[in-house]
């Protein structure tokens, strides 16, 4: 059986892995893809339904340790494109999530401290 990584974050830090990740389906791995490209996405796909229904039922969040880096990959797109929309520097804000990501826990008031360091950077 494969390792299970749990998140152990906030509602809405985990709102932002989901969100991640359906962006990142979209763009890796878009309808119509090749074979290879289209079990990637529905994997993805399932990961993100089974992470929203354990949230749903108040179940500890947690996904399949295989997808590991796909996950981590969704997050820094995620923070790219953020960083590219604000104009800013997300690094720190992407580095929490990313420790999220990888089982740690994080809280809300880490992602906010994290943001205030994006924002004092020039």
């Amino acid at each position: 059986m494969a390792k299970r990584i749990e998140l152990c974050c906030s509602a809405s830090i985990t709102a932002n892995i989901l969100g991640a990740l359906r962006n990142y389906v979209d763009v890796a791995f878009p309808a119509g893809s090749s074979d290879c490209a289209l079990v990637a996405r529905e994997s993805l796909l399932d990961t993100v339904r089974d992470l929203e229904m354990q949230r749903q039922n108040g179940a500890a969040c947690h996904y399949n340790g295989r997808l590991r880096a796909l996950v981590k990959e969704a997050v820094k797109l995620h923070y790219q494109l953020l960083a590219h929309d604000l104009g800013q520097d997300c690094a720190a804000q992407c580095a929490v999530v990313l420790d999220a990501c990888q089982g740690l826990a994080v809280t809300d008031a880490d992602l906010q401290a994290a943001r205030e360091r994006d924002n004092a950077r020039p």
